[in-house]
């Protein structure tokens, strides 16, 4: 098949997903395009957000498409699609840099935080100077892991409920990425406790 006719069927098909979208046969047009919109995300290099916010594409369409305020004609679908999940994305990323950086969890959050950097005492350190350190070691930490620290050990919710906020698959999944938070945030710590010291 040549090139031209390749893209000009595939676009085609794509807008044949649009009209059975409009139908309500919404699985095969998800089941299309979320792998694509997966792979347009990837320059964002931040998996577990895209898939958020991909998720949130197909929401605010299926709820646009029931009060009747769908496009009724759209020129690419893939290009309206991969604009949405940029929005998408631009939205969730200014919230979530007001909504987890540490000074913004409240005294309490801080708190229960501050318990976690006992493991790390040195009686060199000031409170201050603990507290700084904290703070910057929880900030540098990848947002995935900045919320479920924020979810299990500030807001105190269970695997279960985690797992079921976070979109993972089992609450022991849930309890192995806040491990792997726990250690990045102790290493970070250590890190920055080293460069300190020089």
């Amino acid at each position: 098949m040549e090139k031209g006719k390749f893209y000009q069927s595939k676009e085609k098909y794509e807008a044949s997903l649009w009209i059975c979208f409009n139908k309500e046969r919404i699985n095969p047009f998800y089941s299309y395009f979320f792998p694509i919109l997966l792979q347009y995300g990837r320059k964002y290099n931040d998996p577990e957000q895209v898939k958020d916010c991909i998720q949130d594409v197909f929401t605010d369409l299926t709820n646009k498409l029931k009060v009747g305020k769908l496009p009724a004609e759209v020129t690419s679908i893939r290009a309206y699609l991969c604009k949405s999940l940029d929005y998408s994305y631009r939205n969730k990323t200014r919230h979530r840099k007001n909504e987890y950086t540490l000074s913004k969890l409240g005294i309490s959050a801080q708190k229960e935080f501050q318990r976690y950097h006992d493991e790390f005492h040195s009686p060199e350190l000031t409170i201050e100077n603990r507290n700084s350190i904290l703070s910057r070691a929880y900030n540098s930490l990848p947002f995935k892991y900045k919320k479920i620290l924020l979810l299990r050990s500030i807001r105190g919710y269970t695997y279960k409920k985690v797992a079921r906020l976070l979109g993972l698959s089992t609450p022991v999944a849930a309890q192995s990425r806040f491990r792997r938070a726990m250690k990045q945030l102790k290493a970070n710590v250590v890190r920055i406790k080293g460069q300190g010291d020089h």
